[in-house]
């Protein structure tokens, strides 16, 4: 598994909520979070069966999104999202 299938893996939340990172490149900080469109009724269906973990797996990357935003003040949204407003 590649690094960048288990950070995405790693990123995914079990709830609706998405972690998120943020890097900053000349003076412009960039949002980046992953998030999952799939129905997690059919993922946990999948996991249930012991036979098709491995479709689950592949549904779980296939179904999720990489999201990125560019924002000018991270630390207005940093203490938007500590606070709950985002949730």
């Amino acid at each position: 598994m590649s690094l960048g299938v288990r950070r995405a893996a790693s990123d995914i939340s079990t709830r609706k909520q998405s972690r998120a990172l943020v890097y900053s490149e000349a003076g412009v900080s960039r949002l980046i979070r992953y998030e999952f469109l799939g129905s997690w009724l059919y993922f946990w269906l999948l996991c249930v069966l012991v036979v098709t973990i491995p479709i689950a797996i592949l549904y779980l990357m296939q179904r999720t999104v990489r999201v990125e935003n560019e924002m000018g003040d991270v630390e207005e949204f940093l203490t938007g999202l500590k606070s709950g407003k985002w949730q």
